[in-house]
């Protein structure tokens, strides 16, 4: 009788576009370390999968970047790999409020019995 609820970045936005380094940079403070300034740059993109890097630069002049590969899956490939898990009656949000799943829905929520 529980729920599975969980949320994934709605492909179709195509998010990883706005993941460059001018728009994702930000600084952050870290206790013993100092400021730290982090950004993302997307390397590749071969639907549904996307390859981006992390770098994070230091007071001190060094630098680490971690690569990450994120799949993006669509709402209705979604439902079919719940369902054929033996998920029912799966509500679909396009975002934390509830709001209805359209092109534009920065997330796609599923919540499942």
């Amino acid at each position: 009788g529980g729920r599975l609820a969980f949320e994934t970045r709605n492909p179709l936005v195509r998010p990883w576009q706005a993941w460059t380094p001018e728009r994702t940079r930000k600084t952050v403070g870290v206790p013993g370390i100092g400021k730290v300034v982090v950004h993302h740059d997307v390397r590749r993109t071969e639907p549904p999968l996307v390859t981006f890097d992390t770098v994070f630069r230091f007071e001190n002049g060094d630098h680490v970047s971690s690569a990450s590969t994120l799949r993006f899956i669509g709402q209705q490939d979604l439902d079919g790999f719940l369902r054929q898990a033996g998920f029912a009656d799966i509500a679909w949000y396009g975002d934390w409020d509830r709001s209805a799943v359209s092109a534009a829905s920065p997330e796609l929520i599923a919540v499942a019995r």
